[in-house]
């Protein structure tokens, strides 16, 4: 079943917005491969389309971690979609990071919502 953050809002006006978006991948089945596929979004203005940043597609190893950075420009809100496959012990988290790395912004994977698929990217 796919899962999505919603849209964050990410207020530049404050210092604490999010500069970019960590997405953290950890596979902790002890011999099944978890294939996963995450989708990254932001939004430049409030009522605006938003605009895809990523597409990945990845076979993550048992007991493995592996992570993805997403630079955000401007973005008034971002989202992540993510689905996985072949494995139910795959856990996908999402952090707003600001300028010097911090975060600022963190949703856990159980924070996330379910949604019937993936948006289809052009």
């Amino acid at each position: 079943m796919p899962y999505t953050t919603g849209a964050i809002y990410n207020p530049s006006t404050v210092p604490t917005a999010a500069g970019q978006i960590l997405v953290v991948c950890i596979n902790d089945s002890a011999n099944l491969t978890a294939n996963i596929e995450l989708e990254v979004f932001q939004w430049g203005v409030a009522d605006g389309p938003r605009t895809p940043l990523g597409h990945n597609l990845i076979a993550l190893p048992p007991q493995a971690v592996q992570s993805f950075t997403y630079p955000l420009n401007a973005a008034v809100y971002y989202e992540v979609q993510m689905d996985y496959f072949s494995a139910t012990s795959a856990v996908v988290n999402v952090f707003g990071l600001d300028a010097v790395g911090g975060v600022v912004q963190r949703v856990l994977q159980w924070e996330m919502s379910q949604i019937d698929r993936l948006t289809n990217l052009p």
